[in-house]
């Protein structure tokens, strides 16, 4: 009973250890596709602090609970905001079905009970204004995106 108490205590802290590192690790920008014009564009002082605090660089790791195929890291760059859309740089890096890439696009967005929220393709996206975070989906999988400094 001893053994199997220790073993069960033993995989919760190496389960636990692991979540902390993938959480913890935020991509760099050299293991990526860069677009070479990349610019990030000070918002305008008249905007709500709200849509401002959208702007700027994150970073996160995408997780997919029902997949053996690892993690996904991914940049998103807010290079411009407006009111009510945003100039919007995602950039992934390698998965199993596509080589890294970024794209670029002018994406609608809307404000509602503490969040920002847009999509981009397929991928839905809510900033978290109060916890100053970034969290996607799709399908299964999933992204918390933090502040690139």
């Amino acid at each position: 009973m001893k053994r199997l108490r220790l073993a069960v205590l033993v995989f919760w802290i190496f389960s636990a250890m692991m979540v902390l590192v993938a959480c913890a690790t935020i991509p760099n920008e050299k293991d990526f596709l860069m677009p070479p014009d990349l610019k990030i564009v000070a918002p305008d002082p008249s905007l709500p602090s709200e849509v401002r605090g959208l702007s700027g660089k994150w970073g996160g790791r995408w997780t997919d609970p029902t997949a053996r195929t690892g993690w996904v890291d991914a940049l998103l760059v807010v290079e411009a905001v407006e009111k009510d859309k945003a100039t919007m740089v995602y950039i992934h890096g390698d998965t199993i079905t596509a080589k890294r890439n970024w794209s670029r696009s002018i994406i609608p967005i809307s404000e509602r009970d503490n969040y920002i929220i847009f999509e981009i393709g397929r991928i839905k996206f809510n900033y978290n204004i109060k916890k100053d975070v970034i969290m996607g989906s799709i399908k299964t999988m999933t992204i918390t995106m933090h502040r690139v400094p």
